[in-house]
C-alpha cells in the first residue's frame, strides 16, 4: 500500500464516517483528543475491534467523533445505557471491498447500510456477533479481521428508548489524520422518553363525579438525521367502573388542535369495550413536536365519569410509543371507593328497625349534601326502607358525616352529625353506620296516686263552684221577678 493510497483513503473516508462514526458523533459526542493510531500502511493480516459506548442522547449535541476513544472528561457527564444489544456483521463483496485498493475507499465514501442489506446488491453479510452493553454502556467486539462491518442496534431491553441508534458502517482500520485506527470506538446514542401518570380526584366524591387522568410524556432529545415520525399515547380506563367523558392534548402549555378542526394535530379513538383512549399525532402534530425544544412534553388529559362501584378499586394505565420502538408503560394509578349502609333503630331496642328516616351525606363540617349517582337530578337524600336500612353506593374512600333530615314517624330527629369513614370495597362490605332514635309519646298520661289525681280533684272542685254560682244567680233572678 503506497502513501498515495493512504492519503486518498483519508480524504474519501468522509462518507464512511458520515455513515458510521459520523452518525454516532452527530448524535452528541465531542471531538476527542487524538489517540496514537498506527501510522504504517494497512496490514491486511491484522485484527482490530469495535468498541460501542452507549449513552443517552444529551440535550446539547456535540461535534463529530473520529473513531478514537474519548477522554473520560468528555463522557463523565453522559448517562450510560445498559442492556442494549448490538450486532456486528462483516460486509463482503466479490470485487468491491478490498481495503488495500484505492477503488474500495471510493466505494465506501457513498456506501450506506441500506445498500449492503438490499436484495440483489451483490453484498453479503457474515454471521452476526452480538454483545449487550454493560453497566458502563460499553460492548466490545474483538478479534475482527480487516474489513467493513455493519453495526446494528437489535434490542433495547427494558430501556424506555424512543429514538434508536441507526445502523451504520465502520471499517477496520479507520483512517484518522493520515494514519489508521484498528480499535475503533463508536458512540451511538439513544434518545429516551419517559412517562408519568397522575390522577386528580379533587372533584370526585361519589358516583357521577369525574376523575381526571394526566399522562405526561417526555419528547426525546433531538438526533440529527433521526427525527420523530410517529407518536402514540394511550390511556386505559377501567370500563367496569368509569366511562370516557372528554380529553385534551397539549404540547407543553399549548393546546394542540383537536380532531374536527381545520388542521388537527392528532386523531382520537375511544373504545367503550376495552376502555382504550388512543391519541396519535398527525403529520401536523409531529412537525410541532420536532420543532419543539429539547425537554418538551406531550400531555394527554382524560376526564372519566365514575359510573359504578364495582370491586371498589378503579385502575388506570397509560403508555407511549415513539417511532414504533419500545412501548413505555407508566406506573398504574388506583383510586379506592366504597359504600355506606345506614341502619336505623329505636334507642330502646337495637334489634328493631325504623322505616322512613331521611339522611344526607356531607363532608365533615359542610352544610351541603353530596349528590350521588349518574341520573338527573342526582340523589342527595336517602330514606330507610321497610328493613330500616339504606345503602349509599359509590363514595370515594375517606371521611364523611351523616346528617338526619327527617325522623321516622313518632320519633325525634337525631340532629347530631355522625362521622364515618368509607374504605375500599364492594356494596357487600359497605361500612355500617347505626343511628338510634328516641320515641316521642303522643301526650303525657297521669301517674296513679300522684299529681294527676290532685289535678282531677282541683278540676272537679272548680266545676262545683261554677255550678253553685250559676244556681245562686238563677235563684236571685226569680225572686226579683216575683217581687216585681
Amino acid at each position: 500500500m503506497n502513501t498515495t493510497t493512504r492519503r486518498k483513503g483519508s480524504r474519501l473516508v468522509a462518507g464512511l464516517v458520515a455513515a458510521g462514526i459520523g452518525v454516532a458523533a452527530a448524535l452528541g459526542v465531542a471531538t476527542p483528543a487524538m489517540a496514537a493510531p498506527d501510522s504504517s500502511n494497512i496490514n491486511p493480516t491484522a485484527t482490530g475491534s469495535v468498541v460501542v459506548h452507549k449513552f443517552q442522547q444529551p440535550t446539547t449535541q456535540g461535534a463529530r467523533s473520529t473513531g478514537s476513544a474519548l477522554p473520560s472528561a468528555q463522557t463523565s457527564t453522559l448517562t450510560p445505557v445498559s442492556g442494549v444489544t448490538f450486532s456486528v456483521r462483516r460486509v463482503t463483496h466479490a470485487t468491491a471491498l478490498d481495503l488495500t485498493k484505492s477503488s474500495t475507499w471510493q466505494t465506501l465514501s457513498a456506501l450506506t447500510p441500506a445498500q449492503v442489506t438490499a436484495a440483489g446488491s451483490g453484498y453479503s453479510l457474515g454471521t452476526a456477533a452480538t454483545q449487550v452493553t454493560a453497566a458502563d454502556g460499553t460492548a466490545t467486539f474483538g478479534s475482527l479481521p480487516v474489513g467493513v462491518y455493519l453495526v446494528e442496534e437489535t434490542a433495547v431491553g427494558a430501556q424506555p428508548v424512543a429514538l434508536r441508534a441507526q445502523p451504520f458502517l465502520v471499517s477496520i482500520p479507520l483512517p484518522e489524520n493520515g494514519a489508521w485506527v484498528y480499535d475503533v470506538h463508536v458512540y451511538p446514542k439513544n434518545a429516551l422518553t419517559g412517562i408519568t401518570l397522575a390522577q386528580d380526584t379533587t372533584a370526585a366524591r361519589a358516583l357521577g363525579d369525574t376523575v381526571k387522568y394526566t399522562v405526561t410524556t417526555n419528547v426525546p432529545n433531538k438526533q440529527t438525521g433521526n427525527p420523530i415520525t410517529s407518536y402514540v399515547i394511550t390511556d386505559t380506563l377501567d370500563v367496569t367502573q368509569v366511562t370516557y367523558a372528554s380529553s385534551v392534548v397539549r404540547l407543553g402549555t399549548t393546546v394542540l388542535n383537536a380532531p374536527g378542526t381545520a388542521t388537527p394535530d392528532y386523531t382520537l379513538t375511544t373504545d367503550a369495550a376495552t376502555g382504550l383512549v388512543t391519541v396519535t399525532l398527525t403529520p401536523a402534530g409531529i412537525a410541532k413536536v420536532n420543532a419543539a425544544p429539547n425537554g418538551s412534553q406531550v400531555i394527554l388529559e382524560v376526564n372519566a365519569t365514575v359510573t359504578a362501584l364495582g370491586d371498589g378499586s378503579i385502575e388506570n394505565n397509560a403508555t407511549v410509543n415513539i417511532n414504533s420502538t419500545t412501548t413505555v408503560q407508566a406506573t398504574q394509578v388506583v383510586s379506592s371507593w366504597g359504600a355506606a349502609r345506614i341502619i336505623k333503630y329505636p334507642s330502646t331496642n337495637e334489634n328493631l328497625r325504623l322505616q322512613g328516616a331521611v339522611f344526607e351525606v356531607r363532608l365533615p363540617g359542610s352544610a351541603t349534601a353530596i349528590p350521588v349517582g349518574t341520573g338527573t337530578p342526582r340523589q342527595t337524600q336517602f330514606t330507610t326502607g321497610e328493613n330500616g336500612e339504606v345503602v349509599i353506593p359509590g363514595l370515594i374512600a375517606g371521611s364523611y358525616e351523616l346528617v338526619e333530615i327527617t325522623a321516622p314517624t313518632g320519633y325525634q330527629v337525631n340532629s347530631t352529625p355522625i362521622a364515618f369513614t368509607v374504605t375500599a370495597g364492594t356494596t357487600a362490605n359497605a361500612v355500617q353506620v347505626k343511628v338510634a332514635n328516641t320515641q316521642v309519646p303522643a301526650f303525657a298520661l297521669p301517674i296513679t296516686g300522684g299529681d294527676g289525681q290532685m289535678a282531677f280533684m282541683i278540676g272537679g272542685g272548680s266545676l262545683l263552684v261554677v255550678a253553685a254560682g250559676a244556681f245562686l244567680f238563677v235563684a236571685g233572678r226569680r225572686r226579683a221577678e216575683q217581687q216585681a
